[in-house]
Formats: structure tokens, sequence, C-alpha cells
């Protein structure tokens, strides 16, 4: 079964903060001065090579393969955003990165942000010929946004051949494709994307096209159980053995 279905919306953010002070603390903070708050550096990780390496020493702050090829590859830099505290964001130039290691892509496990020069000249590729069931990218917790890429041909044995995102009562997060492809991408349910495990958090899409993707049971673009918004998005030309191409209880199959 196939079909189409676009949408707009915007999604809502919401803040809480609040203050108090101890007596004692105001009048040593009088006598020392201010005291330097804990430092929480975000990295900048530049992937420079279309290789599919792992990281030599994951944690050490320095994307780089195991020697010697000393390059900077997007399993080492996921790697290493996953070791670091705070948020950190990987670039990706324009280039072909196919996925060739048989094991997953490291699930990403905090805020990230992956940056492509655009879909249609920074592709990540799941070579799912020769990696059935290892997926593309997957997201565990935290906050992931995805910009300027492709992300195809990808296999996964369970649900998301493209990106899957787990989201549970206690890792609530967003996922955020903008100017992103989803397309030929398989899984017995969300051949393209699958996001949510409990109904928690929020799935967004912005100028992203879902197309060309497959799933034996549900969802054969997206299927997700969480909030879904779609601005200026196009989920079209994918295929599902059952129930609609995007199947959410907030959004309407297709």
């Amino acid at each position: 079964m196939a079909g189409n279905w676009q949408g707009q919306g915007s999604p809502s953010v919401s803040s809480r903060f609040g203050k108090g002070c101890v007596s004692g603390l105001v009048l040593s903070l009088v006598l020392l001065g201010p005291l330097p708050l804990p430092q929480v550096h975000a990295a900048t990780l530049i992937v420079n090579t279309d290789r599919d390496l792992r990281d030599a020493k994951p944690g050490d702050g320095v994307c780089d393969a195991a020697p010697p090829d000393r390059v900077c590859t997007l399993r080492a830099a996921i790697q290493e955003a996953n070791m670091l505290p705070g948020a950190h964001e990987i670039i990706l130039p324009p280039n072909t990165y196919l996925l060739t290691i048989l094991a997953e892509l490291p699930a990403i496990t905090g805020n990230v942000t992956i940056t492509g020069s655009g879909a249609s000249t920074t592709i990540i590729d799941g070579n799912r010929t020769m990696r059935p069931t290892a997926g593309v990218l997957a997201n565990l917790s935290g906050t992931l946004n995805i910009s300027g890429v492709t992300i195809r041909n990808g296999g996964r044995g369970d649900c998301g051949g493209g990106v899957f995102s787990s989201r549970s009562e206690l890792r609530d997060g967003t996922l955020t494709l903008t100017n992103v492809a989803v397309s030929g991408n398989s899984a017995p349910k969300g051949g393209g994307i699958c996001h949510g495990d409990l109904g928690f958090g929020t799935l967004i899409l912005i100028n992203t096209t879902v197309s060309g993707n497959n799933a034996v049971g549900d969802g054969g673009g997206i299927w997700t159980v969480s909030e879904l918004v779609l601005v200026n998005s196009t989920v079209s030309g994918n295929t599902a053995g059952k129930n609609g191409v995007v199947s959410s209880p907030t959004s309407p199959a297709a």
C-alpha cells in the first residue's frame, strides 16, 4: 500500500527554572567573590574522509581513526560525541559516506547535531546489501538534529531502516530532520524512520522528504507512537504491507 502525505505545523517549546539561596553561601560569595561555574565544552567534529573506521581512543576529545590512518570518520565522530559531556556538532562535508563495517554505527546517546552541506551532495549510505540489518543512524537519548543530508539504502531487522530513535519516559527528547531526504530504506516496520517506543518525545520534519522506503508491516515511510510535526515536508511513494505509510496516534495514516 502506498500513499502521500503533506503537512505543516510548528513545535512548541517550554522551559522551567527556579532559584533559591542560603544565607551562609551568600556571605561566602561576598567575601570570596563569585565561584567559578563548571565548564561544559561543546565539540565540533569535522569528518574529513568517506571511509568507515572506528575511533582510536573514544573520549580523548580527538576524532582520529586508529593509526596510521589519522582521519576523522563519521563513526569515530559519533564515538567521540558519545563520550564527551555537552552538546556537540558533527559536520559532514559533501561526500557519499558508505558504511562498510558490519556493526551498526554507535547509537547516539547525547545532544548531537549532524550537519551536512545539502541532501544532494552529502549522503549517508547504509549499504544494505552488505549490512542488511545494521541500519543507518540510531538515537537512544538526548536530542538529535540532522540537517542537509540524504539517509539512504539502510536496512534494519526490527524498526527504522534509515533512522531509529527510541524514546522512553526517562529518555524524552526530540528528533528533528531539516532539509533531509530519507529514501530507499527498508525494515519490518518504519522503513524510513522509526521513532518512539512508549509515546514520549517528538519527531519534527522540516523541508524534508521521506520517499521510496518500504516496510513489510506498518509504516513504509514513518512509524511513530510519539508526536509528529510536519513543516513543508512530504511523505510519498513509500510502501507498506499493512496499515499505512504513517502510523501514529497523533497523525492520520496515509
